[in-house]
Formats: C-alpha cells, sequence, structure tokens
C-alpha cells in the first residue's frame, strides 16, 4: 500500500516537472495535463499488476491508445506549418514514464525523466539556431500586373539573396494578381526581403 502510494508521489513530482517546463513555454498541455497523464499512466499499470485478469499488459496497451487520441488533440496545423507535435510526443513519454513509476521502476524513470527535460530545454538552444540558418516563410503579396511590374520582379528578389523558392502560386482577378510563395533562407534574408517588400509602393497587399 504505501510503496504505491510512494509510486504515485513520485508519478506526481515527474509530471509536475515536466509540466512546468511545457507551462514556462506557454504550450497547450501545461502542468496540470502533464501530472494527469503521469498520474493516471501509473495507477492504470498499479491497477493492471493488482487485478490480473491473466494478462497484465492489456490495461498498458489500453492506455497508449488513450494517450493517442489525447496527444492528437493538441496539434494543429496553421497555414504552412504543424503545431503541437513536440507537445504530443511530451505527453506520450510522460505516459510512459508513468506506466515505467508503475511498473516498479522509479530509477529508469527518474533518469528518464531527466534526459526528458535535457531535451526539452537545451535542445531548443540548437532548434533556434538552424532556424535561424534556415527558415521557411510564406508570402503573399497582392499587386497591380504590368509590365513595369510583376512576379518576375519578386522572384528575382528572393533570387538575390539566395533564397529558394520551394512553392509558388499566381493568381490574377481582374488587374490585382495575388502572388503566394513558400520559401526557404536564413533568418537574415527574411528581415531584408521584407523590408525590401514593405517600401515597394507598387505591393498593395503584403501578408508573411
Amino acid at each position: 500500500m504505501y510503496v504505491d502510494l510512494e509510486r504515485i508521489l513520485l508519478s506526481i513530482l515527474i509530471g509536475a516537472i515536466i509540466g512546468l517546463e511545457r507551462e514556462y513555454r506557454s504550450k497547450s498541455a501545461g502542468l496540470r495535463t502533464m501530472i494527469l497523464v503521469c498520474v493516471g499512466s501509473c495507477i492504470f499499470t498499479l491497477l493492471s499488476y493488482k487485478i490480473g485478469l491473466g494478462s497484465q499488459d492489456r490495461i498498458a496497451a489500453n492506455v497508449l491508445t488513450g494517450i493517442g487520441f489525447l496527444g492528437a488533440g493538441v496539434i494543429f496545423r496553421e497555414k504552412d506549418r504543424v503545431t503541437g507535435i513536440t507537445t504530443a510526443t511530451t505527453i506520450w513519454v510522460v505516459s510512459a514514464l508513468g506506466m515505467t513509476i508503475g511498473a516498479g521502476f522509479e530509477l529508469l524513470a527518474c533518469v528518464t525523466s531527466a534526459i526528458v527535460i535535457i531535451i526539452l530545454s537545451a535542445f531548443i538552444l540548437v532548434q533556434n539556431l538552424i532556424s535561424k540558418l534556415n527558415h521557411v516563410r510564406v508570402y503573399t503579396l497582392k499587386f497591380e500586373f504590368s509590365d513595369s511590374f510583376d512576379y518576375k520582379h519578386v522572384e528575382a528578389l528572393f533570387k538575390k539573396l539566395k533564397m529558394k523558392i520551394l512553392y509558388s502560386q499566381k493568381i490574377k482577378s481582374g488587374k490585382d494578381f495575388t502572388f503566394n510563395l513558400t520559401v526557404q533562407g536564413s533568418e537574415k534574408a527574411h528581415h531584408l526581403i521584407a523590408s525590401q517588400l514593405l517600401k515597394n509602393d507598387k505591393i498593395k497587399h503584403l501578408e508573411f
């Protein structure tokens, strides 16, 4: 009985530590969510050992199925990118940690949770560095199509800064011309191209 309570308390602690990191970064699944996921997974694992039913892994397998639905609920698509994958994966890992505690492998859970914190906090610096060197952004420009200024002029601006156009869409409606681009390049190049486009009086509408 006391051993089970200790495992539940440990699951609360580990869920809280990881949840605080997610809360600090204002993610959709924060402190309370991570604690509840970790505790819930721990309790279900404890019950699977208590109840038995000839197959101790049956309840644990259903926990993973439930966590899959929960993780899918925090994944969103925003224009050109998908957000929430890291949070969904963290929920999945926290559930695994709760199950590890419930199965009696407390030391393994503690070591793994420390690794998770390192990945979530320290590796974001590496991710930010990569983003500065290579970043994808979507640009939407609307202007009046003419011989003096058309989409080729826009493409030339991006190529001049050695930016790679991954996708382009051209829409002409009357005299107005809408040009949608997905462009890959450094953060510095994106800042330069944005400043040049903002200064162009021929562009009626700019979104990036």
